[in-house]
């Protein structure tokens, strides 16, 4: 993947659109898959700054959780599974947050704390 996967979000700040959680989403699902943390961190950014009830929207720290594990940051992707952990207006983590950070712990090797997070979740 190249620096062409980002233009249509250059594109929107060039029009002064405001990427909403489904564009940040896409781009953090793009970091994950091509391993670019640069992009992702500045994502993560964005989203603290400017998206409202960031903290309730599970699929939106789904996809942080597994950027952050693909890119090899296993304790970044605990963090956010940590937060998303904490409930909120009865919202907590849901199947794809678990799901997340079982793949995160697993694709780096650390295979006691996939079994650790596995029998948490019963």
């Amino acid at each position: 993947m190249g620096r062409w996967d980002f233009s249509l979000v250059q594109g929107m700040q060039r029009l002064r659109l405001e990427p909403n959680e489904l564009t940040l989403c896409g781009v953090l699902q793009i970091c994950a898959e091509a391993a670019i943390l640069g992009w992702g961190v500045q994502a993560h950014s964005y989203m603290v700054r400017r998206v409202r009830c960031a903290e309730n929207d599970m699929f939106l720290l789904s996809s942080l959780v597994e950027m952050y594990g693909k890119c090899g940051l296993v304790d970044r992707a605990r963090l956010v599974f940590d937060f998303a952990g904490r409930e909120q207006k009865g919202i907590g983590r849901d199947v794809v947050t678990w799901s997340s950070m079982l793949n995160a712990y697993s694709r780096n090797g650390m295979f006691s704390d996939v079994i650790r997070v596995f029998e948490d979740v019963g």
